[in-house]
């Protein structure tokens, strides 16, 4: 769900801009910045580019949108517990919907807001924690799966002078995630137990809405870093009248 990643997504966003005085592939349909209807344009211009998204464009420093891949994750899973995941990979968000988006270049702002019917993460977790007094500590394999995914993404630019060419890039994003429902998993529990294992996944699951409060944020906070990043990666091959060509 995060190892971030929705990243190729945003990324695209500004690769729709570039202008035609630069190299661009016959894949990437760019969108003026006078067109008066340059959200549906930039909407279109994505929904071309989904099958190269998942493919990844090596020339953009784009990875695959699926899978995403995410190195690190912490996971407060509550009372008497700690615990991250490593080494995530998350499918299912090749199959992105876009359901708004705002172009607002005289603020240097860009909101997308998406939708995923379905993401699941498979990883590696490591946890030290208690439960009933037993002490739980060990490492495993993860599974964690999400439904009914939006998320809120402002995007806040800014031009700068470098070497004599204005530039662009995005000091700060904010993303506000929700997912309906999900399912986490963590196998392998005290050494393979099946009985802790199975009291374990049950205490997972029947705090499933305090774990959710510090689950999000800690999904919001590592794909933030990730989108970012990547938005800046596409962003310092052009000049901003390359990124956002006038006509």
């Amino acid at each position: 769900m995060s190892e971030n990643n929705l990243s190729p997504l945003l990324i695209a966003v500004f690769a729709l801009f570039v202008s035609v005085n630069a190299t661009i592939p016959d894949y990437i349909h760019t969108c003026k910045r006078t067109d008066p209807k340059i959200e549906q344009c930039v909407i279109n211009s994505i929904n071309i580019l989904k099958p190269q998204l998942t493919k990844g464009i090596p020339e953009f420093e784009m990875p695959s949108i699926d899978p995403l891949k995410v190195a690190h994750m912490n996971l407060n899973l509550g009372p008497g517990f700690k615990a991250e995941g490593k080494d995530l990979l998350i499918s299912g968000a090749k199959d992105f919907e876009i359901q708004n988006l705002v172009v607002n270049l005289k603020e240097d702002i860009i909101i997308i807001d998406l939708y995923i019917k379905k993401l699941i993460a498979r990883g590696i977790y490591e946890i030290d924690g208690k439960i009933a007094s037993i002490p739980l500590k060990g490492t495993g394999p993860l599974f964690l799966s999400g439904d009914t995914v939006t998320a809120h993404v402002v995007l806040h630019g800014k031009k700068v002078n470098k070497n004599g060419q204005l530039r662009y890039y995005f000091p700060s994003m904010d993303l506000k995630l929700n997912i309906a429902d999900y399912d986490l998993k963590l196998e392998g529990i005290g050494g393979g137990d099946p009985t802790l294992g199975k009291v374990t996944n049950q205490v997972l699951k029947d705090e499933k809405a305090s774990i959710k409060q510090t689950l999000v944020p800690a999904i919001e906070k590592s794909l933030s870093e990730y989108l970012l990043n990547a938005a800046n990666n596409i962003c310092k091959h052009f000049t901003w009248d390359e990124l956002f060509p006038a006509s």
